[in-house]
């Protein structure tokens, strides 16, 4: 209720007449879908559909469930535990030296994206794409070689070596960005504050 009584005031404004106003845009969310219901039963021309970042999500959603980039995404979250995080303090301490001299001095780190915000993954990898020479001069670095991982987790390095210097993986990530690109825009158009539904 709270919600539609925000919108009434507007609506009132922009179509007196309720002959204008035909449809409005929500999340998936539940409470703001009722709100659209609400103002579909002030004015019977309106239509309530999913906005467009709602679409994007599920959409991205749907795509980050697929087994070959399901994989990559689980990589990704290796990689960042080791180097992005700061729970393992050397290997983010030796990537964070080594990102901010690939790029003049600014600090750019790895992404942690959150499982709730489903293109979070794709913004990070395209973002890892931009920090691969650092990645992968971290991991060439001596710090690295010297670091020993505790007795249990030994194979945990092995696996971020053959992660990190594998030029499939970085093949994959590339495809990933480039395929999903277009739908990050789209994104961007619906999230902004600036206008660009039109555009969408």
């Amino acid at each position: 209720t709270y919600v539609a009584n925000q919108f009434t005031p507007w609506l009132k404004k922009l179509d007196p007449q309720h002959k204008f106003v035909d449809c409005v845009f929500f999340d998936g969310a539940g409470d703001v879908q009722k709100a659209g219901k609400i103002m579909a039963a002030k004015n019977p021309r309106i239509a309530v559909l999913h906005g467009a970042e709602h679409v994007v999500s599920l959409f991205c959603k749907d795509v980050a469930k697929l087994t070959p980039i399901h994989i990559v995404i689980l990589k990704y979250r290796f990689l960042y535990r080791v180097f992005g995080s700061g729970s393992m303090h050397r290997p983010y301490a030796v990537f964070k030296k080594c990102a901010t001299e690939f790029n003049h001095g600014q600090r750019i780190g790895l992404l942690r994206p959150a499982d709730t915000r489903m293109t979070g993954y794709f913004i990070a990898l395209h973002r890892l794409l931009r920090l691969q020479k650092p990645l992968q001069s971290a991991q060439a670095s001596f710090e690295w070689q010297d670091y020993k991982f505790a007795t249990k987790n030994k194979q945990q390095k092995a696996s971020i070596d053959a992660i990190v210097t594998d030029p499939v993986f970085w093949h994959e990530v590339q495809t990933i960005v480039i395929a999903m690109f277009p739908v990050l825009q789209c994104l961007r158009l619906a999230d902004s504050n600036a206008a660009g539904m039109d555009k969408l």
